[in-house]
């Protein structure tokens, strides 16, 4: 029984990691979707990491691929300093 005990503990707190990951990426989204460019950056990252590539997230935007790739880089590196600073 120690063992069943063992393992319900070990996925209680794999659950409990899990919880804190989202509610602090629900953190970091909610202040990048309250800045100006908010909406679009939220459409840019979340192309970006369902796969699409710059060229299809250009299509899908009306940007250039190369405006694509620059704001993609800046929403990478802000999504994970507010992952730093709010989590």
């Amino acid at each position: 029984v120690p063992v069943v005990e063992e393992n319900t503990v070990s996925l209680a707190l794999a659950d409990q990691e899990l919880y804190n990951q989202i509610d602090c990426l629900e953190q970091v989204f909610a202040q990048i979707a309250n800045q100006p460019t908010g909406a679009m950056d939220m459409d840019i990252y979340t192309a970006y990491v369902q796969g699409l590539s710059n060229a299809e997230i250009s299509e899908r935007t009306g940007r250039t691929p190369g405006a694509t790739a620059k704001r993609l880089s800046g929403l990478r590196e802000r999504v994970w300093q507010l992952k730093r600073e709010l989590c």
